[in-house]
């Protein structure tokens, strides 16, 4: 088994399978055991700590690491979530370090305790999602009068791209750069009358909190 062979030689394996297939890989014994000793990095969301250990009683001083990278990995601008546990369960610092090091190469990370982890599942792994529905529509707005689409999609992203720049890279807040964007009687204001007469700010607020509910009952969470 191929597996199997590579968790032998391993001092360090990612668990990198659909959440759903977790039992059936604990369900092997060999693969249990030849875990033993070993560091185990899960992107497994939905899975705790504690629930994949109680998965693994037979492979003693197995470290396990629960990370949240998110879809944006693939062009090398997640957010990683490491998750650090309090003492007596606190994770070795050189685990710690190396985990950072690996989530690193496809973009940023966080440490986060444990409590926080069902939060992170959507606010981290879930607002891309929320990005695309808001990018879409305002392409779909600009095509609407009469923008090209492919014309319409490229400058919608760069705006996108460019707004994040601003708060990320230049420090701005959200609301600061709102208002610095938005001139007395402008358009801007115009439409941000309707975005608000239509409750947005209170809508993707309540999608995010139904989103972190579902989180919670993701799984093992």
């Amino acid at each position: 088994d191929a597996n199997l062979t590579a968790i032998q030689k391993a001092t360090t394996v990612l668990l990198c399978i659909d959440p759903a297939d977790i039992p059936t890989f604990f369900a092997d014994g060999a693969l249990r055991a030849a875990l033993s000793g070993k560091l185990l990095i899960s992107i497994a969301a939905g899975w705790t700590r504690a629930a994949l250990l109680a998965l693994a009683p037979d492979a003693p001083d197995l470290q396990i690491i629960r990370t949240l990278p998110n879809m944006a990995a693939l062009v090398g601008q997640s957010i990683t979530a490491i998750e650090v546990p309090p003492p007596p369960l606190a994770t070795p610092v050189p685990d710690i370090a190396l985990t950072q090091t690996i989530f690193a190469a496809v973009g940023r990370t966080q440490l986060i305790p444990p409590a926080q982890m069902t939060a992170f599942t959507a606010v981290g792994g879930s607002t891309p999602a929320f990005v695309a529905v808001f990018a879409d529509a305002l392409i779909e707005g600009a095509v609407a009068m009469g923008f090209p689409r492919a014309d319409a999609r490229t400058t919608v992203l760069q705006a996108l791209r460019g707004a994040t720049a601003l708060m990320q890279e230049g420090g701005l807040h959200p609301a600061l750069l709102r208002d610095q964007g938005t001139s007395p009687g402008g358009c801007t204001m115009g439409g941000l009358m309707v975005l608000e007469e239509r409750g947005l700010r209170g809508t993707v607020a309540r999608g995010m909190r139904e989103a972190v509910s579902v989180a919670g009952l993701m799984g093992r969470l």
